[in-house]
């Protein structure tokens, strides 16, 4: 006597395998605005979770608010995108709370700053 399977059990398991590639397919593609929201939020997060960790304080100084974390958002000159850079003015030097790329807070993923200038981030755009 030879052991197979039944036809109606290949169409079974035909028919789960094509339920699950049609709830699967359409979650592989890829949205570029959903991923630059994503982006942004993890970058805000990240630089809460800075602010919340380092103690950045220093009372006797009449600047000391200079040194928080922030994140700053800024429009291309030529208008064709945003960009934005994470990190503290620790020298307190800056007349408008910007930092300098040395002051900027490090990607965890690849060590990178995040410091991202007009010229180069608006260029990538």
């Amino acid at each position: 006597m030879k052991r197979a399977f039944t036809l109606l059990e290949l169409v079974l398991v035909i028919m789960v395998v094509g339920i699950i590639a049609s709830v699967a397919i359409p979650r592989l593609e890829r949205n570029n605005h959903q991923e630059g929201i994503d982006m942004i939020l993890s970058s805000i997060r990240y630089t809460q979770n800075l602010a919340l960790m380092d103690n950045k304080h220093l009372y006797n100084n009449s600047k000391w608010q200079r040194r928080w974390w922030k994140i700053m958002f800024a429009q291309c000159p030529d208008t064709s995108g945003y960009y934005f850079k994470i990190g503290s003015d620790d020298n307190m030097s800056s007349t408008n709370g910007s930092f300098s790329i040395s002051e900027s807070a490090m990607n965890p993923k690849d060590g990178k700053p995040f410091y991202m200038d007009n010229t180069l981030q608006c260029s990538m755009i």
